[in-house]
């Protein structure tokens, strides 16, 4: 997972997942969370390949939900083991 795009407008995220056996069935944009500065952002739209691939990827856009500051958490749940990315901002 790659931050593109992270400011008080939207935040973009590039998302590459590779299973290494069976194929990624879930719903990403559904599963993920994004906090940022502890204030979790709404819903996610995913824009990429479709479920059911062993290889998926694409980016998971945000509208933003204030400022842009603070520790980021990006947490998606729709995979064989939950994907979580922190980092500071």
């Amino acid at each position: 997972m790659t931050p593109r795009i992270l400011n008080s407008a939207r935040a973009r995220f590039d998302v590459s997942l590779d299973a290494r056996s069976g194929t990624l069935d879930g719903d990403l944009a559904e599963s993920s969370i994004l906090t940022v500065g502890g204030r979790t952002w709404g819903h996610a739209h995913w824009n990429g390949d479709k479920p059911g691939r062993s290889h998926r990827a694409g980016s998971l856009e945000y509208d933003a939900l204030g400022v842009a500051t603070g520790p980021v958490r990006l947490v998606i749940g729709a995979l064989p083991q939950t994907a979580i990315v922190e980092w500071q901002r």
